[in-house]
């Protein structure tokens, strides 16, 4: 009889401590890297470009199995678009210049993401999901054409865009692994995509918007 209430003494000790291990606040920090584009603008040729970002994250765990997580991220974003112009000739006719416009923002990105984890033993798998708004801090563009004689007058680099919204929302989604270390130290690395639900700024008289795939680690008490 002992030996059975032992039993259930320990098998109740272990799967409350299972339920609650991950449980309570942790603050940190996050960091990533990734591609990222832009879409619609009258954007035709795209292509993506570098995408860095590093920030604080928060988070709250009701239990093992549900929590919620806040992060304020600095993101670098961008795109790379392919055209071409056009110059007539004096005598009819005319030469098609190829060109390279390329697109860089720094953003402030804070995302509001619920989060599902299952796990054991200090390893967890997590799945998230949420809003983000973004705020454009600025932007910048620059031309190149292939033909550098052409590209000498006609060319530019580092011009800022004037053409930015103050702010825009994105849904965030995603999902890692949670590694809990016996001094409740939290290691993160998640897999993550960001959509654009609202314009960002305008090209060409047109609405456009940021995406961009992400790996991205991070470090918590």
């Amino acid at each position: 009889m002992k030996k059975l209430f032992f039993i259930a003494f320990m098998a109740t000790t272990a799967v409350a401590t299972a339920q609650s291990d991950l449980a309570g606040f942790h603050y940190g920090a996050k960091a990533g890297i990734g591609e990222s584009n832009f879409t619609g603008g009258g954007l035709t040729d795209v292509t993506g470009r570098l995408l860095v970002m590093g920030g604080f994250s928060a988070s709250y765990n009701f239990n093992s199995n549900f929590g919620i997580a806040a992060e304020f991220l600095g993101t670098s974003k961008g795109s790379n678009n392919n055209g071409k112009t056009f110059v007539a000739g004096p005598l009819g006719g005319g030469t098609d210049y190829a060109y390279t416009d390329r697109y860089r923002t720094i953003d402030i990105e804070i995302p509001l993401l619920p989060r599902f984890t299952i796990g054991r033993d200090g390893f967890y798998f997590q799945a998230f999901a949420g809003p983000a708004i973004n705020f454009n801090v600025f932007g910048v563009t620059s031309r190149t054409y292939e033909d550098e004689n052409y590209n000498t007058n006609n060319g530019y680099a580092e011009q800022p865009m004037s053409n930015l919204n103050t702010s825009s929302l994105s849904a965030v989604y995603g999902v890692g692994l949670l590694v809990l270390a016996p001094n409740y130290q939290l290691f993160s690395v998640d897999v993550r995509f960001n959509q654009g639900l609202s314009s960002f700024g305008t090209f060409n008289g047109q609405e456009a918007k940021h995406s961009y795939f992400a790996i991205s680690v991070g470090y918590a008490l």
